[in-house]
């Protein structure tokens, strides 16, 4: 393919590469410039809560939601970060919301500002923050809001046990008895006093038959069940390793490090106990280290 040359650019650069310190100092003036750095620009990876895509009065957007328990007093620059990357990654604007979740002191708010003094030149993020427990509970109770009312603990005053029992009873005149397991565990982590906790278990118990019918707790139970079978298969792996790793020791005690240290890199329970088998049919101290040799180069 012809390469074209640009004759602006390739210019600017050339002269650049010898001569930046003059062009930043017209620009710039105090400013010192170093080494240069690599051009590339590459953002690492980062992981948000939540992003949508939206329209908002037909435009299209990203829309941006984070949730957070404890203060991080960096909140403010993550959030910029999380929107500029996803901003240039769509080409979208992207509308960011962060939720605190309980209150703390010393949240971060908006904006995020990162200037460098006396250039007006920098970064002036807005970005909108909701605390739920500056939020009054009429609010979750109007109708387009009752996908919230599990919430109504962490809103204004809402740790009581009054509360709790509106949330309940609202729930189910609405016929949103879905919701009830979320409810109970939004709930249990606002009441942390034993008496409190004691009594939301009794009055949950009482609508045992109606939380296992709930999606959520279908979902939470599933969650579960998966975490307990890879919790099993982690063992059985860990099981199978050490057999491979002890059936060297015993053969072969001068390669037991090597076993140990390739073997502990499988996490493949078939190969493992195939391994056990090749390792104990093993005719010599050199065929099991080249066995073992072989496994390593492929990891």
């Amino acid at each position: 393919m012809k390469t074209i040359w640009h004759p602006w650019d390739t210019l600017m650069k050339l002269l650049m590469r010898k001569e930046a310190q003059a062009l930043a100092s017209l620009a710039l003036p105090g400013v010192v410039v170093g080494e240069a750095l690599d051009k590339e620009l590459k953002v690492k990876n980062i992981e948000a809560d939540f992003f949508f895509n939206a329209s908002l009065n037909g435009l299209a957007i990203i829309l941006h939601l984070e949730f957070q328990r404890h203060p991080d007093p960096e909140m403010d620059r993550r959030m910029w970060a999380y929107n500029a990357t996803m901003d240039i990654q769509t080409g979208k604007p992207v509308y960011s919301i962060v939720v605190y979740l309980v209150e703390e002191e010393n949240v971060v708010g908006s904006p995020y500002v990162r200037e460098i003094p006396g250039t007006g030149a920098g970064h002036h993020f807005v970005f909108q923050v909701i605390k739920l427990w500056e939020i009054a509970p009429d609010v979750l109770k109007r109708t387009e809001f009752e996908a919230l009312l599990p919430l109504l603990p962490l809103t204004q005053a809402g740790k009581s046990r009054e509360t709790v029992e509106e949330m309940t009873t609202e729930l189910q005149a609405r016929n949103r008895p879905d919701l009830l397991t979320l409810s109970y565990n939004f709930a249990g982590l606002v009441f942390t006093d034993e008496m409190d906790q004691q009594w939301l278990k009794e009055r949950f118990h009482k609508m045992q038959d109606i939380l296992e019918d709930s999606w959520v707790y279908q979902e939470m139970t599933a969650k579960s069940r998966e975490e307990g079978r890879e919790e099993g298969r982690q063992q059985g792996i860990q099981a199978a390793q050490q057999i491979a790793i002890s059936i060297v020791a015993r053969r072969f005690p001068e390669l037991e490090l090597l076993a140990r240290a390739i073997i502990s890199m499988i996490d493949n329970l078939h190969q493992l106990q195939m391994l056990a088998i090749e390792l104990s049919v093993a005719s010599s101290q050199e065929e099991t280290k080249h066995l073992l040799f072989s496994l390593g180069s492929a990891i």
